[in-house]
């Protein structure tokens, strides 16, 4: 299947959804500065309860829940440095994706934009087969669908939040980016509420995006990631394929 069908068989789904210390004292150490800003160590599994309002281009609105999980589900050495396995589990009321990810550890860093590296790829969707897909597809599933890399990020406002590990002093940094399929734009705006004791780097987010289709206003929405649960010695949904 080719990513534009791809795309239009997730589109209505997906493009809504385009993803701890108290007492911090400072700003954290922000490295990449998309779904995630810090790599986590291996086996962490991170739950991310998603809550989207949307309104479409004919007036109508509607809200939408759904999960994420962001799992690192083993490290494989090569002679190039080690090489890390992210899997993204995204559940929707009607449907399910699975991606897992092979990307080195070394672009994990320095504001890069670690799924501009992934160096291997695989898609699952709902009950149906493992399928490897080609890196570039996957990075632009994570972009256009997820939570895309914002180039720069600013701001050093600071609030404490309530979550499920308790009450976190954040530093709010917020950015913009944009992407483009076929003849569809996604403007997107973020503002994340950073931590760099949060197993991502970032304890919230809330995702503003804007699609338009051939300069026409198609919808708009927003999406508040919120963490739900985090949980140690992840497990891979997907078969190993190394």
């Amino acid at each position: 299947m080719t990513l534009c069908l791809e795309r239009r068989r997730m589109h209505a789904a997906l493009v809504p959804l385009a993803v701890f210390a108290i007492g911090l004292i400072g700003p954290p150490v922000v490295h990449a500065q998309g779904l995630i800003h810090e790599l986590p160590p291996d086996g962490t599994s991170v739950r991310f309860h998603i809550a989207v309002t949307q309104k479409s281009g004919d007036g109508q609105s509607n809200n939408v829940a759904a999960e994420l999980v962001v799992s690192s589900v083993g490290v494989a050495k090569t002679d190039a440095g080690a090489v890390r396995w992210i899997e993204l589990s995204l559940r929707l009321p009607d449907a399910t994706h699975l991606l897992k990810l092979a990307i080195p550890e070394k672009h994990f860093g320095k504001s890069e934009d670690p799924f501009a590296h992934i160096r291997r790829a695989w898609l699952k969707r709902d009950d149906g087969e493992a399928e490897q897909v080609e890196p570039e597809r996957a990075r632009r599933a994570v972009a256009v669908f997820l939570v895309p890399h914002f180039e720069g990020l600013a701001g050093d406002k600071s609030e404490t939040i309530d979550t499920k590990l308790g009450k976190l002093d954040c530093t709010i940094r917020e950015g913009k980016a944009a992407a483009t399929i076929d003849n569809t734009t996604i403007e997107s705006t973020s503002k994340f509420w950073l931590n760099s004791k949060a197993p991502l780097g970032w304890a919230q987010l809330e995702l503003r995006r804007k699609t338009t289709r051939g300069g026409e206003f198609v919808r708009e929405s927003t999406s508040r990631f919120t963490i739900a649960e985090v949980k140690e010695k992840a497990v891979s949904e997907l078969p190993d394929r190394q």
